[in-house]
């Protein structure tokens, strides 16, 4: 416990130290008059001030007791608790702390690859039809670039547009029926009275985060 103390109570100052800096603190968007800079200067502040006053009670041997202790280890779970918030809420989320600001302040840099972000597609399914049963279509899918059953990266499915039509569709728009298919084969089944009616589909990857690739051409096939 004594060796974590020492080490919080150093870490503190050199984070303190550098936020005392106030062309520093408006670089990164903690200036007094923001939310967060208030933050600072009051929760933050505070239990640091009580946490120093504290520690240098109990750093002293003419004034270390038991009860100055007790009140430190209250104080350091307090000043904790802030120092965890300052560091995950505010400076690790800011795009305006850099790097260098996260290790003078005594911090560790933010990992390369922790947030990668995840890529939108930009390739296109590929398929191929498969009629097991009266209708029923069955919809066989994989990636046109690489031509691997394993989704893109980042991909968690396909969204397949599709629609009965007399006449074949110039663009994607006019199939209005859209389904989503999270790994292949994509079933549709059909009631007996469209059978021999042509559908058409298209097919595009979408990410994790909703964001969707390119459309596939629109593919044809008869209702069985």
């Amino acid at each position: 416990m004594p060796f974590k103390r020492i080490a919080l109570h150093d870490k503190a100052r050199q984070t303190v130290n550098y936020l005392m800096d106030t062309a520093n603190r408006n670089r990164m968007g903690l200036s007094p008059d923001t939310p967060q800079g208030k933050w600072i200067d009051t929760e933050f502040y505070q239990k640091y001030a009580i946490f120093i006053e504290t520690y240098r009670e109990w750093e002293n041997p003419a004034t270390r007791t038991s009860l100055v202790n007790t009140d430190l280890t209250c104080a350091q779970k307090e000043f904790e608790a802030v120092y965890r918030q300052l560091y995950s809420g505010f400076l690790r989320q800011s795009p305006l702390v850099t790097e260098a600001d996260l290790i003078a302040m005594g911090f560790p840099a933010r990992r390369e690859g922790r947030r990668k972000r995840v890529p939108v597609p930009n390739s296109s399914p590929t398929a191929t039809v498969h009629l097991p049963s009266s209708g029923v279509v069955e919809i066989h899918y994989i990636d046109k670039s690489t031509h691997s059953r394993a989704k893109p990266d980042g991909v968690h499915g396909a969204e397949i547009a599709w629609k009965i039509l007399d006449i074949p569709p110039e663009q994607w728009q006019s199939l209005t029926n859209i389904s989503k298919s999270m790994r292949t084969p994509f079933r549709l089944s059909f009631d007996l009275d469209v059978q021999g009616k042509k559908l058409y589909f298209a097919l595009r990857w979408e990410n994790t985060r909703g964001e969707k690739g390119p459309w596939s051409a629109i593919r044809s096939t008869v209702i069985p």
